[in-house]
């Protein structure tokens, strides 16, 4: 599949699995939840903005490839980990100059397992490369497992790269506030919840409502 226009494109199980934006393409996608694997491969001043929202299947592999100068990759990516065990595999191999990569993992735990892999490359002889891998994973209740390993893998010298992890559960003192002011715990928690979703796919609404608006209804759902 060669994505060939400044657009918005939804990617599911029946998309080609080996994606390409093309040079000078600024591409918006949203991933549908799938089993499939995926390699994205951006061409020479591309740009990707590339959202993902995962709670029923887990993903096999994706793989974003900047092979070509002038690439900017932006993932923001989000689980939400209710009665289904969810794992995911995602990767960025920078091998150009004036490339930068960031990716943005949030998991929203509510109970059973969750693993990720995440990874950035930066190759050999590089410059003017940026890259920045975050994960951050909340936990709702005391009951929880989480895995996470974001790693780095830097093979030049003139470059910013940086990664973080880090598993923190919502704050009491945050619900204590909140239920002072007459909300339920559970209110409280959606509200918590709900701003890491609406900071994640804020830009999702601007460029299609209906998608958002089916996303959104499915993560109200999964708190109930």
């Amino acid at each position: 599949m060669k994505i060939q226009k400044n657009w918005f494109y939804l990617i599911d199980d029946i998309s080609d699995s080996n994606i390409e934006i093309w040079e000078w393409i600024y591409a918006f996608v949203f991933l549908n939840e799938t089993e499939k694997s995926f390699i994205f491969n951006l061409k020479k001043n591309s740009r990707l903005d590339y959202f993902w929202f995962f709670s029923k299947k887990s993903s096999s592999k994706i793989e974003f490839n900047q092979s070509e100068d002038n690439s900017l990759l932006n993932v923001k990516q989000m689980f939400f980990n209710h009665k289904t065990d969810l794992t995911s595999n995602i990767k960025s191999i920078i091998a150009s100059n004036n490339s930068n990569s960031f990716i943005n993992i949030i998991s929203i735990i509510k109970d059973n397992k969750l693993s990720i892999d995440s990874s950035i490359e930066i190759e050999q002889w590089l410059i003017w490369v940026e890259a920045n891998l975050k994960q951050k994973n909340i936990f709702i209740w005391d009951s929880w497992s989480v895995r996470g390993l974001p790693k780095l893998n830097v093979k030049s010298f003139n470059v910013k790269a940086s990664h973080s992890c880090k598993v923190e559960r919502i704050k009491d003192d945050l619900l204590f506030y909140l239920k002072s002011r007459g909300i339920s715990e559970n209110e409280a928690i959606l509200m918590l919840i709900e701003s890491y979703f609406l900071n994640n796919f804020k830009c999702l609404k601007m460029m299609d409502n209906v998608i958002y608006d089916k996303v959104y209804d499915d993560f109200l759902i999964l708190n109930k």
